[in-house]
């Protein structure tokens, strides 16, 4: 009874002061000693007194959370828990819970007449878009010009003929969104209010680059440096040779740049190279976010579909390299280094279609695809040799890829790494 009178600033009979900052408190329906500036519990409410305004005989007070209450309340949950705890046996493997139901939108389609495929997913649980445009060459065999493609790569995206590259870059970090180009691809983001304006800003880069002669210099010098940061490379040197063993330097999967070929390139090539290869007909263009079919589909004719295809170009395509028939060790000697790199490779000729392929993918996870595989346990955690093994095999529709084992170890544990 007190207690709802005080929460509700019920009013005061008689106060009495005792002096020492200690009251007594009379209402109509009940006595209470308080001191000011603490707090009173009745009926599982706490109040504090702050004032007291003795001229309008009324208490000005705070209510406070019953902090007892909420104790209470914690350690009934921590005792119960800890009961629940208490009861499951460690010895038995918990059964997995439901797998989660994962649903894949059908993509609404519609082709330019420059051969051009775009997909488009309705999505607009976020006001976001995701643009993805792919060239659907194959892979390309670029010689004694091994690296035109990369330089193109880093040099698309900076502005285009119309926009300098500073002005273009400014206006994509204004609207807070993302656009790069590869070689044959180019990825767009941003919030789906701005979708007109990125769109026109792809389709810009992508149609009328800005290719220049300094970008390509300062591209090209950022190139042969990290060339020669990969000199001293176990790694660098491994991954070039392994793929140059497996598929053969005259393949596309088996050549890599080298100094002496990213000086053969100059301006010219790259430009040939984008005027033979970055063409709409083999293209694809994926749209997923906050978009209308309809207004994404006329927005897309007209930035893309002036883009003009090329009455030459063909589709590439890779043919496999037989394994060696004798298992075949291939020593590379590089004094500087501490550690030795040991890659075991071999081709496969895996697709995602066939019957075996989820099979294989959980075969090399035990073997080498994580912490917990058998490579790394060994080499690892009980021999100490490495940091870390792993494996892995990969498809392609191609039927031109490997699978490959690898680690790094300490050179006096070489050969015991590789009998383990």
């Amino acid at each position: 009874m007190f207690s709802g009178i005080i929460e509700q600033v019920g009013e005061v009979i008689n106060i009495e002061d005792h002096g020492d900052r200690r009251i007594t408190i009379k209402t109509k329906f009940a006595k209470k000693d308080i001191k000011i500036g603490s707090s009173v519990c009745c009926n599982g409410v706490c109040l504090t007194v702050h004032t007291i305004k003795k001229n309008k005989r009324k208490l000005t007070m705070k209510n406070q959370k019953n902090y007892c209450l909420r104790l209470l309340t914690l350690a009934v949950c921590v005792l119960f828990s800890g009961l629940i705890f208490a009861q499951i046996d460690r010895s038995v493997q918990p059964k997995p819970g439901p797998s989660p139901k994962i649903t894949l939108e059908k993509p609404q389609t519609f082709e330019l007449k420059n051969g051009i495929t775009v997909l488009v997913v309705e999505n607009h649980k976020l006001p976001r878009l995701s643009i993805s445009m792919r060239i659907d060459n194959g892979p390309i065999y670029e010689g004694d010009k091994s690296g035109v493609s990369s330089l193109l790569s880093a040099m698309l995206g900076n502005g285009t003929t119309s926009i300098s590259k500073d002005d273009f870059n400014d206006e994509i970090d204004f609207l807070g969104a993302s656009l790069g180009f590869g070689a044959q691809s180019g990825f767009a983001s941003s919030l789906s209010k701005y979708q007109n304006r990125i769109i026109e800003l792809m389709a810009d880069a992508a149609i009328n680059p800005l290719l220049t002669l300094d970008e390509f210099e300062k591209e090209k010098e950022r190139a042969l440096e990290g060339l020669k940061g990969d000199e001293n490379s176990v790694d660098a040197a491994a991954s070039r040779v392994g793929s140059a063993l497996s598929y053969g330097k005259d393949s596309a999967y088996g050549e890599f740049v080298s100094e002496e070929s990213l000086k053969n390139i100059n301006l010219e090539d790259v430009i040939d190279f984008y005027n033979s290869y970055f063409k709409p007909n083999n293209a694809y263009i994926v749209i997923v976010g906050d978009v209308n079919y309809k207004s994404i589909k006329k927005l897309i004719k007209k930035k893309f579909g002036n883009w003009e295809a090329s009455k030459t170009l063909e589709k590439t395509t890779p043919t496999a390299k037989a394994n060696v028939p004798k298992t075949e060790i291939n020593f590379i000697d590089m004094p500087n280094a501490v550690q030795s790199n040991i890659s075991l490779t071999s081709n496969v000729k895996l697709t995602m279609s066939d019957d075996d392929y989820h099979a294989v993918l959980i075969a090399n996870k035990i073997l080498g695809g994580g912490f917990n595989s058998y490579l790394n346990m060994n080499l690892r955690e009980e021999n100490g040799y490495t940091y870390g093994a792993r494996s892995g095999i990969g498809a392609s529709r191609y039927k031109v890829s490997r699978f490959t084992a690898s680690t790094a170890v300490r050179n006096m544990v070489t050969d015991s790494a590789v009998v383990d």
